[in-house]
């Protein structure tokens, strides 16, 4: 008898250890699945950022950081619908986050839906109006419809207040080629040459 009850403590102890282990191994949490998306996305692996997003989305499905950074790796991985989903859906969550409304613009331009491209960045403009990326895309789309004086006026506001914005005053320039202004780009050109280290 002393043996089968030693036994039986020992199988309640291993039982109870194996439990203890069990139990540390905790479920991942919304905040490890954002994190692991996030470190899938740098390294290039939308396909599991995308798992992750999606992981961290079923346990709370309002979760604004997974909602909206699942968008991205949907957009490099070429499934625009999904991405507007998820961009539309961050949103819902959070209708005053201008970088959602350049998101959208950016996949409305993408998709070949401008109208839709250029609401979306003008509120984008609207709610942040700093944002370099919004008045890139919207002059880009602006040219795109034909729309080209509203592009130059658009870059050049923002170029006064950026002086030193290499990346704008290149698009500018371009634009300034683009209509026959063939001195105000070579003026832009030189000046962005005279930025570059």
């Amino acid at each position: 008898m002393p043996v089968t009850h030693k036994s039986s403590l020992i199988t309640l102890i291993i039982v109870l250890s194996v439990m203890t282990v069990v139990g540390q191994v905790q479920q991942k949490t919304v905040a490890d699945y954002i994190r692991d998306g996030i470190a899938a996305q740098r390294a290039g692996k939308h396909e599991d950022a995308i798992r992750e997003y999606s992981a961290a989305l079923k346990l709370e499905p309002n979760n604004f950081a997974a909602q909206f950074n699942i968008g991205p790796s949907y957009f490099v991985l070429g499934k625009l619908d999904e991405a507007l989903a998820a961009f539309k859906a961050a949103l819902v969550i959070n209708p005053t986050e201008a970088v959602i409304h350049v998101a959208l613009g950016e996949v409305y331009g993408t998709m070949g839906r401008t109208a839709e491209a250029i609401e979306s960045l003008k509120e984008a403009l609207r709610l942040n109006p700093k944002i370099q990326k919004a008045h890139r895309l919207l002059a880009g789309y602006y040219a795109q419809a034909n729309r080209r004086d509203e592009a130059i006026r658009l870059l050049s506001e923002f170029a006064q207040q950026q002086e030193n914005d290499a990346e704008v005053l290149y698009d500018l320039a371009l634009l300034h080629l683009d209509t026959g202004s063939s001195e105000q780009a070579i003026e832009l050109l030189n000046r962005v040459a005279s930025l570059q280290p």
